[in-house]
């Protein structure tokens, strides 16, 4: 080694080694403050907003109940109806009396357009378009007939028997 190289070697070796040390400090402040910002930015996006007014179909001849549900009841609707098996037939015939219910479910932000959900017998048709339907494997009816009864109208939903 020549005395250029060992120079070099002295004076380079600790700034290096600090630059090391500042990088790993930098490491351990930014690491958690990124992963905080992408956890709330995620959060922020999952949790977006949903309006959902809900029509129990019921009545003939005269308005049904509605009501709109609240931040907690929208989120675990969206929940419920998320990744459901798809259903071939449909097999909804409803004639007088209790036709399921209608869902309005509209995204708090403009630029995304409203659909709607039926749910009757088992079946949830989701129309945004195109129609779909799925099984309503996760008790979305009873679901919304416990709703039904908690917002008074318990005599007309537990005179029901829903499978």
């Amino acid at each position: 080694m020549t005395i250029i190289d060992e120079k070099l070697r002295i004076s380079v070796v600790p700034v290096l080694l600090k630059q090391v040390q500042h990088f790993q400090l930098l490491n351990v402040f930014i690491c958690p403050v990124c992963i905080i910002l992408y956890i709330a930015c995620n959060f922020k996006h999952d949790s977006q907003q949903m309006n959902v007014k809900v029509e129990f179909d019921i009545f003939s001849g005269r308005p049904n109940p509605t009501w709109t549900m609240d931040a907690e009841e929208s989120k675990e609707l969206i929940n419920l109806l998320e990744a459901l098996p798809v259903k071939d037939k449909n097999e909804n015939n409803a004639g007088l009396g209790y036709r399921g219910f209608n869902l309005i479910i509209s995204p708090e932000k403009a630029n995304e357009p409203s659909y709607n959900v039926y749910i009757f017998n088992g079946t949830i048709t989701k129309d945004s378009g195109t129609t779909r339907r799925y099984h309503d494997l996760r008790g979305l009816e009873k679901w919304l007939l416990r709703q039904a009864s908690d917002r008074g109208f318990g005599a007309i939903a537990d005179s029901l028997r829903i499978n």
